[in-house]
Formats: C-alpha cells, sequence, structure tokens
C-alpha cells in the first residue's frame, strides 16, 4: 500500500520567496509517483530556464488540448457511439475506475478520452486516464494513481515519466480541480495553474 507523508514547507525569508523542495522517498518497491499535501503560500522566486522550441509546441498543445477536454468533459453531449465503443477496444489495461468518455470536435483522426472517475468522493485521479487517436493509444501515467484531496490543500505535485513536460491530462486536472500541479518531468519543474503551464526549473541538456 501507499503511503503519502505530509512535508513541511521550509522557513522563508520575509522578503524573498523561496521555492519549495520536495523528497521524493522509497515505500516498498514502489516509487512514490505523486502526492497531494498542503503547501501553504505557494511562492517561486523566478523561473530558471526556457522551454526549448519542441517543448513550447508540446506546451501550447497542451494547454490548448486541456482547456478543450475540460470544456468538452462539463458539456452533457452524449459522444458518437460506435467511435467511443471502438476506441475503448483499443485500451488493454484500464485501471479500477469508471470511465467516462470525451470526445474532441474537431481533428483527423478525432481525439477519444477516457477520464477515470475516483472511487471516492473528493479524491483525485492521476492515472490513468487515456487519449485514443485513430489507432494510438496514449495513457497519462504508467501506473494507476488515486490520492485523497486535502480540503485545506493549496497544491498538488506529481512526477511524470511519459514526457518532458506536462500534458493536457495535467492541464485538465488541474482547471477541475482548481488547485495548481507541480510537475517534475526529467526535463525540470513545471507549474500548471489556470489552463496555463510555466517553467519553474529546468534540467541542464546533457
Amino acid at each position: 500500500m501507499m503511503r503519502i507523508k505530509q512535508l513541511r514547507s521550509p522557513t522563508t525569508h520575509p522578503r524573498v520567496a523561496q521555492p519549495h523542495r520536495f523528497r521524493w522517498q522509497m515505500f516498498g518497491s514502489r516509487y512514490l509517483a505523486a502526492a497531494l499535501l498542503l503547501l501553504g503560500p505557494v511562492a517561486v522566486s523566478g523561473e530558471s530556464g526556457a522551454p526549448s522550441d519542441a517543448d513550447s509546441v508540446a506546451i501550447a498543445l497542451a494547454e490548448l488540448n486541456g482547456r478543450a477536454l475540460f470544456d468538452a468533459a462539463r458539456t452533457n453531449d452524449l459522444p458518437d457511439a460506435t467511435l467511443v465503443a471502438a476506441a475503448r477496444r483499443l485500451i488493454i489495461d484500464f485501471c479500477p475506475f469508471n470511465y467516462r468518455a470525451v470526445v474532441l470536435p474537431g481533428g483527423d483522426p478525432q481525439r477519444v478520452y477516457f477520464l477515470a472517475d475516483p472511487n471516492k468522493t473528493g479524491n483525485l485521479v492521476f492515472g490513468r486516464h487515456y487519449r485514443v487517436e485513430g489507432m494510438t493509444v496514449v495513457p497519462s501515467t504508467k501506473a494507476c494513481l488515486e490520492f485523497p484531496v486535502n480540503k485545506n490543500a493549496a497544491a498538488a505535485i506529481t512526477t511524470h515519466l511519459l514526457s518532458d513536460t506536462p500534458t493536457e491530462f495535467h492541464v485538465y486536472l488541474s482547471l477541475t480541480t482548481n488547485l495548481p500541479i507541480y510537475v517534475m518531468t526529467r526535463s525540470g519543474s513545471w507549474a500548471v495553474e489556470a489552463g496555463r503551464i510555466r517553467t519553474l526549473e529546468k534540467q541542464p541538456a546533457t
């Protein structure tokens, strides 16, 4: 069973906002891939480094698709049943959640999303959600991840192993929960808030 330990924020200078520091821990054989915790006032002293051209394109698409997904998920429109059934058959590793199908308008092929609902009210599911585009299936995470949300939480943090930048799923989840989400990838750390993604720190190129 994965446990989450609440981390205390470091003491900050009264005039200079300091970035929070996070410690990831091992629990048995599983790596803590995400945590929800009370961060208190979240302030970042400034951005460090700029995204590459490829990262900038990926970020723009994630913001656009994440906001579109959030808007589409709030409508009561019934998606095309044949399209949804064909997309569902391509997914072989659904997590033990109930899934809602959302189809984004436009696109060739059309994009079908399967969004996981939490098993308990108030929880947040980081994964797995899915995007199906033609014959391609893109999961949001490697593992099935559901966590309770502290009612006083100021933000959520997560590691992300499947891409160098946050995805539309992070944008969607941030909008849905109305919480900033801090995403740590192999290329750096990012803040996702109000439908936007910004760089916090970039890892030096190797």
